[in-house]
């Protein structure tokens, strides 16, 4: 009886691997665009993939894709309310050559492009002193009439030296437009400490463009934003609808049609708190456990692997230096997932 659950085991586990290293894999970061925004951003198809980010080593940096294309179609299936990112790709196999198609600075482009494996993705991570921080927080006071993220400033940041100001509307970072905070976001994400950049703002019923050298986190940190940081909830709830279009974006897979993983007792606490809170659950099944939380621009926060796990996790994390918002959490065991939303607030 061992022997035939050993062999059991070890089919599954053959065949759940083969599965994976044929799902497709672009190597992207996107965000869907909603009819609203592809208006703004002059997208004539609303429901593409709007890249924020392309990994290093992929099969979308060897066809050229870059951050801030709208990609509309794989192959012979567009991107549309019906069919995003995830479902398009797996119409294909790794390995097979197909296009993408996409528009960058208002051209359409459509180029070939060999699909990489799921299996063989790596999750991008750098250091503090390599993520760069230009040192804004939302104001929420919105002009009407003008598309942008209004900003307060931190003092002794990026955002300070280069003159920014308390009320500013930022519209531009560099060539790519902000139309909300995931914009500002991919295109701060997408320079590197030291690197150039251009911020344009309105204010005054004007625009203007101001530039400097952006810092790192690390280096520029300010006592006042440790001050906003101090007090956190953290929540969870179930996720809706559009939320999980996001993480099928973000993981370029099809988490809807996977099974649901039994996750019994799950908490996080203590509310509230100074940013460090404990994650913990009970998985019945035991198996290899993956824990993931992503932010809602595909960053990836919190990445566990717990090898033939089963039984109650009890793990503490610190959030204090994220931003207020929405975070994604997946428990993955097997081919089984359970996603929940986690909401950061501050108080």
């Amino acid at each position: 009886m061992r022997f035939l659950l050993l062999m059991l085991t070890l089919a599954f586990t053959i065949t759940f691997a083969e599965a994976q290293s044929s799902k497709p894999f672009l190597g992207i970061t996107s965000n869907k665009v909603h009819p609203k925004k592809a208006k703004k951003l002059g997208f004539d198809q609303a429901y593409g993939s709007y890249i924020t980010k392309v990994s290093e080593g992929t099969a979308a940096e060897a066809a050229g894709l870059k951050p801030f294309d709208y990609v509309t179609q794989i192959g012979d299936f567009p991107i549309d309310e019906e069919t995003n990112l995830a479902h398009a790709l797996n119409n294909y196999k790794a390995g097979e050559i197909t296009t993408v198609s996409f528009i960058r600075n208002g051209q359409a482009q459509t180029r070939n492009i060999a699909l990489g494996s799921v299996s063989n993705r790596t999750h991008d991570s750098r250091p503090d002193e390599e993520d760069p921080f230009l040192g804004v927080h939302e104001s929420h006071n919105r002009l009407a009439g003008v598309d942008g993220v209004p900003v307060n400033i931190s003092s002794n940041t990026t955002a300070d030296y280069i003159g920014m100001e308390d009320g500013d509307i930022i519209t531009q970072i560099d060539d790519y437009p902000v139309i909300d905070w995931h914009d500002m976001t991919a295109a701060i994400d997408n320079r590197m400490p030291g690197e150039n950049i251009a911020v344009t703002v309105w204010r005054d019923g004007e625009e203007m463009t101001m530039e400097g050298r952006i810092k790192s986190e690390e280096h520029d940190a300010p006592i006042d934003r440790m001050i906003d940081m101090e007090y956190m909830e953290v929540t969870y709830a179930d996720m809706e609808e559009e939320e999980m279009e996001v993480v099928e974006e973000i993981l370029e897979e099809d988490i809807s049609e996977m099974p649901e993983l039994i996750v019994e007792d799950l908490k996080l606490f203590p509310n509230p708190n100074i940013g460090q809170f404990n994650l913990t659950f009970e998985v019945p099944g035991q198996g290899d456990v993956f824990i993931m939380v992503y932010s809602s621009q595909g960053e990836l926060i919190i990445n566990e692997n717990l090898p033939n796990f089963s039984g109650r996790f009890n793990q503490s994390y610190d959030l204090g230096v994220n931003p207020a918002g929405t975070y994604y959490l997946m428990v993955r065991q097997g081919n089984n997932v359970m996603s929940k939303k986690i909401i950061v607030a501050r108080s």
